[in-house]
């Protein structure tokens, strides 16, 4: 190098590999990007292992929620049975799910903020469960916060149509989405699924 700022071939090396990881990493999260737009006039039903639907989100979002200093919990059950799904539309709820629960931190005092992820088989279903320890649902509200257009949100910040989305999604898997406050000020959603 002509201006004497030569890498030696060990840092080169090193460099090409790091960018060589990036780029993997980066064309792994378009890939997710695609399955998750896509939008079939009849999604197609497919074995799903809902894990694999959690980790390609937090491929997608994981570092978003890194970034608001929330610390992400995930207790995925190992060996859980498939269930019939779309995998784009699961996605869809799971990442509606964590949205909610980063944005729930936005009204949030304390700043011990911790959201928490977790799967396992219950009564032949696979259950999957979303908490934060954020503020929670007014009780005068939890009965209609899967009313199309109802949101708590400002001006600007949501339609109202991403839980009552998400509990259509899973309805179509004949599933249950439901919500309950929880012991440690927050909210947790349940998605629940047959085997």
């Amino acid at each position: 190098n002509e201006k004497g700022l030569g890498l030696d071939q060990y840092e080169l090396r090193d460099n090409i590999e790091m960018i060589s990881r990036q780029v993997m990493r980066m064309s792994s999260v378009i890939q997710n990007i695609r399955n998750f737009a896509r939008d079939d006039v009849s999604p197609e039903f497919t074995d799903v292992l809902v894990n694999d639907a959690v980790e390609n989100v937090f491929s997608m979002i994981g570092r978003q929620l890194e970034a608001h200093n929330i610390t992400v919990e995930k207790k995925l059950a190992g060996n859980l049975p498939a269930v019939q799904a779309p995998v784009n539309r699961l996605e869809q709820v799971v990442t509606n799910l964590l949205i909610n629960a980063r944005q729930a931190f936005d009204s949030c005092q304390h700043h011990d903020w911790r959201i928490w992820i977790s799967s396992e088989l219950r009564e032949g279903a696979v259950v999957l469960e979303v908490g934060d320890n954020a503020t929670g649902i007014p009780e005068d509200i939890i009965k209609r916060i899967f009313y199309p257009f109802f949101t708590t949100k400002s001006v600007g910040k949501g339609t109202g149509l991403g839980l009552s989305i998400s509990q259509s999604i899973v309805a179509s898997m004949k599933g249950k989405l439901e919500v309950k406050n929880n012991e440690w000020g927050g909210a947790t959603f349940e998605v629940r699924i047959p085997v």
